[in-house]
């Protein structure tokens, strides 16, 4: 909830996360990013999101399931990534 914090106080418009040291992601954790967090940056006024994904395919499949559903896909674009700097680009593009 730091990270919506921030946000709102930077009137940030996007969002980088690195999920490569991620092992799994739990059915709970999902549902909380889809149902809870998203709809609240969505409220921060927050329009993209880089994640930069791990080799690990259960963490792949869990990151993949939290940004699916009506909560995100048509206020809040995700995107995936395997390197940081592809994502900063992304993020940085207007």
């Amino acid at each position: 909830m730091k990270v919506l914090g921030a946000a709102r106080a930077n009137a940030a418009l996007s969002f980088v996360t690195d999920t490569r040291k991620l092992e799994l992601v739990t059915d709970q954790d999902q549902r909380w990013m889809r149902n809870a967090w998203a709809p609240l940056a969505v409220e921060t006024g927050m329009k993209k999101i880089a994640v930069i994904m791990g080799q690990h395919w259960l963490s792949r499949m869990g990151i993949e399931r939290s940004f699916e559903g009506p909560n995100t896909a048509e206020y809040l674009v995700s995107r995936k990534f395997d390197s940081v700097a592809d994502a900063l680009l992304w993020v940085a593009q207007p």
